[in-house]
């Protein structure tokens, strides 16, 4: 019962992750990179039907929840459409391509393990431009946002007693990338307050 609780709780974390990412894209105060965001909302939900295909159980609804949060931000971006969003260069351009290459091949091998590695590939590859983006311009980004994340998933973990791919690739490998991007933002940010407390007044 308590892995189930544990499991909704990490699911929830994730959703609300994207919904505070969202909130604070329409505030104008995180500036999302399309690529990245676009293909986040449709490479979680494609490992979650993998996931329900090997019998993941509750764990699966994290990968549910981790594309339905970023299809939130999606759907701001594109409300908010005139506003200005990191430029698409071509770094995206290549990331993209990759991933959907990654998921063409996931359709031809039709294997729920290997959709979900190579969806994790596709996902990886999605991720690098915000990656980028977050190490030359932390302030663009919402560490929050990816703290939850991360929270998030790592309750999933807690709650998985047998460890397979179907209830656990997914849900590590986004503890270790959002505790990544989440270091990447704020390090540079306690960085610079600490620099202002030494100068003083």
């Amino acid at each position: 019962m308590l892995d189930d609780l544990l499991a909704i709780i990490g699911a929830s974390l994730g959703f609300a992750a994207g919904i505070t990412y969202a909130s604070a894209v329409w505030r104008g105060r995180a500036f999302p990179n399309r690529v990245t965001w676009s293909l986040w909302t449709a490479i979680p939900l494609i490992i979650f039907g993998a996931s329900i295909t090997k019998g993941a159980g509750l764990q699966s609804l994290f990968s549910l929840a981790a594309g339905l949060g970023p299809a939130a931000v999606v759907l701001v971006i594109l409300m908010r459409r005139n506003e200005s969003y990191w430029r698409i260069s071509w770094l995206d351009v290549c990331c993209c391509i990759l991933s959907l290459l990654a998921l063409g091949l996931w359709i031809i091998t039709r294997d729920g393990n290997y959709a979900i590695g190579l969806s994790l590939v596709a996902d990886l590859s999605a991720a690098f431009p915000t990656i980028v983006k977050a190490y030359k311009e932390p302030s663009s980004e919402s560490a929050i946002a990816f703290v939850l994340f991360m929270a998030g998933a790592i309750m999933v973990l807690l709650a998985t007693k047998h460890w397979t791919t179907a209830n656990t690739a997914f849900p590590l490998y986004a503890a270790i990338l959002y505790c990544f991007l989440s270091l990447l933002i704020v390090s540079p940010r306690a960085l610079r307050l600490s620099s202002l407390k030494t100068r003083g007044p």
